[in-house]
């Protein structure tokens, strides 16, 4: 055995890498869950299936009572959570706006991938010739919306207001006459 095999079995022996479950890839999102908390949120479940399905009305409203504690007192850790980490990292400004996007639960941009584009009638599949025939569309898009443009406009027929809206901007400014003489 050579040491680069003798390093990996030593490290998969003694670290073996394992594979998360979705369950705790969403607690590791949640930082500030602590394991009273996932007992509580556990409870929770166990309340709803034999408390809020029983149809009983003091059953339901107890159920609501533990759920609602749950939500504040949840409410009130994350908080917590994000002022002391805030505070922590407020020389960070990476680390910073890492919490504001976690907070607003903005998601990296997805890339857009496209395997097929239809211009003119053909359909393009090429990498190359999609990336020439967007930019062909963009450059052109300008050119061609002016062309479609009268070419001694006459925009009068855009400035006639109908009876109702003129006699609405008359008595607004006879109001903004008597405002301004008094």
């Amino acid at each position: 055995m050579n040491i680069a095999n003798t390093l990996q079995y030593l490290s998969d022996k003694h670290a073996p890498v394992k594979k998360t479950t979705n369950r705790i890839k969403r607690i590791l999102k949640k930082p500030w869950i602590t394991k009273g908390i996932l007992n509580s949120i556990k409870n929770r479940h166990k309340l709803f299936k034999s408390h809020y399905l029983s149809n009983d009305p003091e059953k339901i409203k107890q159920y609501k009572s533990f759920n609602n504690c749950l939500n504040k007192i949840k409410a009130k850790v994350k908080n917590e959570y994000l002022n002391t980490q805030f505070a922590l990292n407020k020389s960070n400004i990476k680390a910073t706006w890492k919490m504001i996007d976690m907070i607003a639960s903005r998601n990296k941009k997805k890339k857009l991938i496209l395997s097929k584009l239809l211009y003119n009638g053909k359909c393009y599949t090429d990498k190359e010739n999609i990336c020439n025939k967007l930019n062909e569309y963009f450059v052109n898009v300008g050119p061609n919306l002016s062309s479609k443009l009268p070419t001694n406009p006459d925009f009068r027929h855009l400035l006639t207001i109908s009876n109702e809206a003129s006699s609405r901007v008359l008595c607004l400014e006879q109001f903004v006459l008597k405002k301004s003489q008094t």
